[in-house]
């Protein structure tokens, strides 16, 4: 997704582009990205390019707590800054320096990084999952299981008896 800057005048433009999880190269391990819709809002002027991206990306993977496969849609919004100042420049990269002959931005790495850094560090099906029975396996989202609730830890088995004789 390149951006001829050098076409662009100094003010506000608006970009859309339709891509997938594949073509940006998104490689994780507990999902996959597929339809990733992306708005862009360019605002430019002589030395400085700020680009406001709201994007939308369609996700599959399998539920952290029941292993039930699941389909759901992120949304995330995030800024990027380009400059031809190099004084602005910060370490941790928030801060893009171009040069001033720089004729195209390439907004694909920031996208993909962004969505990366924003997925959680567990997935859910349903905020409200149940996960599975400990004792049966059953998915308690589906059924309900006819285990004993009450499950110990064995290694608690010994203090169990002693409460019992009072």
């Amino acid at each position: 997704m390149k951006i001829d800057i050098q076409k662009l005048r100094n003010g506000s433009h608006r970009f859309e582009f339709d891509t997938t999880g594949e073509k940006l190269e998104i490689v994780h391990d507990k999902i996959s990205f597929g339809k990733i819709h992306v708005c862009s809002v360019i605002d430019k002027n002589d030395q400085n390019i700020l680009v406001t991206n709201q994007v939308t990306a369609g996700v599959k993977g399998q539920c952290d707590n029941c292993l039930a496969d699941f389909e759901r849609e992120l949304q995330d919004s995030f800024t990027l800054f380009y400059t031809t100042d190099s004084r602005t420049a910060d370490e941790e990269g928030s801060v893009r320096v171009i040069s001033s002959s720089t004729r195209e931005i390439e907004l694909s790495e920031g996208i993909k990084d962004n969505l990366v850094l924003d997925l959680p560090m567990r997935f859910l099906c349903d905020e409200n999952c149940k996960g599975l029975c400990p004792g049966c396996g059953v998915n308690l989202n589906e059924d309900v299981c006819t285990c004993d609730k009450e499950i110990m830890d064995p290694r608690w088995e010994a203090l169990k008896d002693i409460f019992k004789r009072k």
